[in-house]
């Protein structure tokens, strides 16, 4: 059975090699983005649009980030990082900024 994925608008630019390659993306609704450097093999950095919080800076592919929200766990972190950022927890190892 294969993962749920987050519907996404690709950003898709020729390389040097002519090959059209995806640099950027942004799910359908806005919410989530995801982004990476113009190299081949860098990762994918997880964005909540509308705060503008870094969820996630390396994740391996775009089927990975778009499984990342579609499983909820993008959300389940973006709430830590902002509990975190408001000291409304200790020390967790589920938190991605402790």
């Amino acid at each position: 059975m294969t993962a749920a994925l987050a519907p996404v608008d690709k950003v898709m630019l020729p390389s040097r090699s002519g090959r059209r390659e995806c640099w950027s993306a942004v799910t359908t609704d806005g919410t989530w983005s995801f982004e990476r450097q113009e190299l081949p093999g860098t990762p994918w950095a997880v964005t909540h649009r509308p705060t503008g919080i870094v969820v996630d800076p390396w994740v391996g592919t775009l089927t990975d980030c778009r499984a990342y929200v579609a499983s909820g766990e993008a959300q389940r972190d973006l709430e830590r990082i902002q509990a975190h950022e408001r000291g409304e927890h200790e020390r967790d190892k589920a938190c991605p900024r402790c």
